[in-house]
């Protein structure tokens, strides 16, 4: 027995480190996000720590995105989703109740904080484009954090280090924005595209006309008598559009009138920041 037991618990220890080196690493979690802004705001808390998965291209519309299979699959394996709003991306709320059982999937225009504008020629509706107020990805960002670290509560200490880091972040980017656009004496443009009322409205811009709300919108007659108007008193500028705008009609109002045409992007940029500081150099551009 005395020979027996010491063999025993040899076996019994190398067994244990068996099971110990052949137990898989914790798998990441994966997280499915609608559009590139948002993506950006919960990769700055992630990192490296979760795998993330933008659905909708930031080079087409989110307006006019058509669902692959390899977005359903994403979708069914998703163990958070997130998106901006029903009115915002149409059909993915809908293909979440249907493709994720679990239903982990959260309208981030509906929770606490968040401040929402109506729509500037549609009263009856929200305008959706929420991120473009710095303290609503603040408050996207604090709500992201929270929900990621219910589910990877291993990490929750990094992504509430990194949550406050991108905070910081933010602040030094509003004042450099600030900043840059105090440095123009007026900003003497119209906005043919209505997505950008919440950057605006945040640091106080106000453009001289907004013409419509979607980009296959064309001029009305009112519209054109108006621009007509601002152009014969030398108050206009420029016409601030997007990618998506230059074959419709504010890249032709712009030729016609010999008024220089700036894209802005919504979507776009390799982080949030970036996405915010092209917007301010854009329509710094119109002074």
């Amino acid at each position: 027995m005395k020979i027996f037991a010491p063999i025993f618990l040899l076996f019994f220890l190398s067994f244990q480190t068996a099971q110990a080196q052949e137990k898989p690493a914790q798998k990441k979690p994966t997280i499915v996000v609608s559009i590139n802004p948002i993506y950006q705001i919960i990769l700055a808390i992630t990192k490296d720590k979760s795998n993330n998965v933008l659905i909708m291209s930031p080079n087409v519309s989110e307006h006019d995105h058509n669902f692959k299979k390899s977005d359903i699959k994403a979708i069914r394996d998703a163990d958070l989703i997130f998106y901006v709003s029903t009115d915002l991306e149409k059909n993915f709320p809908s293909l979440i109740k249907n493709q994720n059982k679990n239903l982990r999937a959260f309208e981030l225009s509906k929770i606490n904080g968040i401040k929402l504008l109506q729509l500037r020629n549609d009263a009856q509706k929200t305008d959706p484009h929420i991120w473009l107020n710095p303290q609503n990805a603040v408050k996207i960002a604090e709500f992201v954090t929270k929900k990621i670290a219910e589910i990877d509560a291993k990490n929750s200490a990094e992504y509430y280090k990194n949550l406050e880091k991108f905070k910081k972040e933010v602040v030094g980017a509003e004042k450099t924005i600030k900043s840059q656009l105090s440095k123009t004496k007026t900003l003497d443009y119209i906005s043919f595209h209505d997505g950008y009322q919440y950057f605006e409205n945040y640091f106080n811009l106000k453009p001289l006309k907004v013409i419509a709300i979607s980009h296959d919108s064309e001029l009305s007659i009112s519209d054109a008598k108006e621009i007509d108007l601002l152009v014969n008193q030398s108050a206009l500028k420029c016409i601030v559009g997007e990618k998506w705008d230059e074959k419709n009609t504010a890249q032709k109002l712009a030729k016609n009138y010999q008024l220089q045409f700036l894209k802005l992007d919504s979507l776009g940029g390799a982080s949030y920041l970036e996405l915010l500081r092209k917007i301010s150099e854009g329509i710094s551009k119109c002074s």
